[in-house]
């Protein structure tokens, strides 16, 4: 993680140094002592910006974790034994934190290990080598070609922006104190403020919303990476009413929620920028400043506004055209400033609140509204708006029906990432038997498919068996569903139905009796 290279070892003592970026690769010294066979390798502090690692690798010979110092070199040292006599290494990582504030947190290992032909899942204590117990993996009968830990729910790209100084920030929600300025956000007409922003569920953009002196609002699409609005789309319909908003995109029916503190209720079309006035405010609070909606991915068929309200410093659920509120229950703290909140595809609910003069970021409870501190945001001032960057989600390319002939030996599905390209998210895809079974007609398949960060495509092969039997066409299914973490799928489009057609000639006999063919 350090220089973000990729270290190779084996049980025949290589010892490589591969660039990713290009595939070169040095090769470094032998692994030493030799009498070693290293079935695999782990770094810790395996996170982006590390400064500082140490490699471990599994001694199948010696059943013993050891510590390869300085990498480079290969030296091996005894780490300790594993204490059992392992016959195989499935795979073998360290799971990596950050604290709040960017130091490092911890490290736990796990390892995939065969112990009397039965292959089950440890943790591996680096400073003794001693294995714990974690279960079966699967039956046990598994055959593994690697292991990647990754956290149950992995971080997002946040923005936000300096109240003081106007410049647009980011950083991971893990991790706030680590802030990266990206600088001043340009392309806006004189005159225009903004009041609020979010991205858009079903395609992944980052709009802005402005308004002017005389009140008047805006729409542009910003590009964080440049830091340009474009694109700007007057908001017609009602001019904006208050001195702060909240603004979220609904993800059932994509239009732009916007909620002031005066109790004003605006849903936006931000094609047309056409305004629907709603019922104000009221209930339990007819003064909300931050706007949130649950079920914040593509495709959601059902979902639920939440407010804060800067007044009463707690939280509500909002009926969107009605503007009735109802109390969830309060923030537990006294901020000054409500920055921003939103909800993250995952459904984690979090919110920037300065309190007692420092801005940080904080986890909001969506059903006791308690606010409990993530960590302190790494600027000083005031924060404005708040939005979580998507990490999308996974549908097939081409669902419904997919034919492919027996000859062809596989069939390709591919994947598409819609609605967001943040960090990296996987999918589980998965055969299920139809009329064709799997074995004899095609090969089962239960694999995990993992998109890295910005990427927008993959794909699966299924193989498909050729015999000399002929048979009518034969049915199975592929199916998408989540593999944890960021992994989300779109429920309509999440299946595939393959028809394998049989291209065996179809033979023709004689019946010489009945003078048929």
């Amino acid at each position: 993680p350090v220089p973000d290279r990729l270290r190779v070892v084996s049980d025949a003592n290589q010892n490589l140094r591969i660039n990713v970026d290009n595939g070169f690769v040095t090769t470094d010294g032998t692994l030493n002592p030799t009498g070693s066979a290293i079935a695999a390798a782990a770094y810790t502090n395996s996170v982006a910006g590390s400064t500082a690692t140490l490699l471990y690798g599994i001694d199948i010979t010696g059943d013993r974790l050891v510590l390869q110092s300085p990498p480079n070199d290969g030296v091996l040292t005894n780490a300790g034994s594993l204490g059992f006599d392992a016959t195989g290494v499935g795979g073998f990582d360290v799971l990596s934190t950050r604290n709040s504030d960017g130091t490092f947190g911890s490290n736990t290992s796990f390892a995939a290990l065969t112990v009397g032909d039965v292959t089950k899942l440890y943790s591996i204590n680096l400073s003794s080598g001693a294995p714990t117990e974690l279960g079966t993996i699967g039956d046990g009968t598994i055959t593994l070609r690697g292991l990647s830990a990754q956290p149950a729910d992995p971080a997002n790209t946040a923005y936000t922006i300096d109240a003081n100084t106007g410049n647009l920030w980011a950083f991971s929600t893990d991790t706030p104190g680590i802030t990266n300025n990206l600088g001043p956000i340009t392309g806006l007409a004189a005159g225009q403020t903004i009041i609020g922003f979010d991205f858009r569920p079903n395609t992944g953009k980052f709009y802005v919303v402005t308004k002017d002196a005389s009140n008047a609002g805006g729409l542009y699409v910003l590009d964080p990476a440049t830091r340009e609005a474009t694109g700007f789309t007057a908001i017609t319909g009602a001019t904006l009413d208050g001195t702060s908003f909240g603004v979220d995109f609904n993800p059932t029916n994509n239009a732009l929620r916007l909620v002031s503190n005066t109790g004003q209720n605006l849903a936006i079309s931000v094609e047309s920028g056409t305004a629907s006035v709603q019922t104000p405010l009221n209930g339990a609070s007819t003064s909300a400043v931050n706007a949130a909606y649950s079920n914040n991915f593509v495709a959601a068929t059902s979902t639920t506004l939440y407010l804060i309200d800067s007044s009463t410093n707690a939280v509500y659920t909002q009926v969107p055209g009605s503007g009735v509120t109802t109390l969830v229950g309060a923030l537990g703290v006294d901020p000054s400033a409500i920055g921003g909140f939103d909800i993250a595809a995952n459904g984690r609910a979090l919110a920037t609140l300065t309190v007692g003069g420092q801005a940080a970021l904080y986890s909001i409870n969506l059903s006791t509204g308690q606010a409990t501190a993530v960590g302190n945001i790494g600027f000083d001032g005031d924060t404005l708006g708040f939005a979580i960057a998507p990490s999308g989600s996974l549908q097939f390319n081409a669902p419904g029906i997919a034919i492919t002939n027996e000859v062809a030996g596989f069939t390709t599905l591919t994947i598409t990432r819609v609605g967001g390209t943040d960090g990296a998210i996987s999918v589980l895809v998965k055969t299920i038997d139809g009329t064709a079974r799997a074995g004899g007609d095609y090969t089962s398949i239960s694999q995990i498919v993992t998109f890295g960060p910005g990427v927008t495509t993959g794909s699966v092969d299924v193989p498909i068996t050729q015999d000399t039997r002929f048979e009518v066409a034969e049915t199975f299914q592929v199916l998408l569903s989540p593999a944890g973490g960021n992994g989300l799928v779109d429920q309509a489009n999440n299946d595939v139905l393959v028809t394998i057609n049989d291209d065996e000639p179809t033979l023709l006999g004689l019946d010489g009796a009945n003078n048929l063919l």
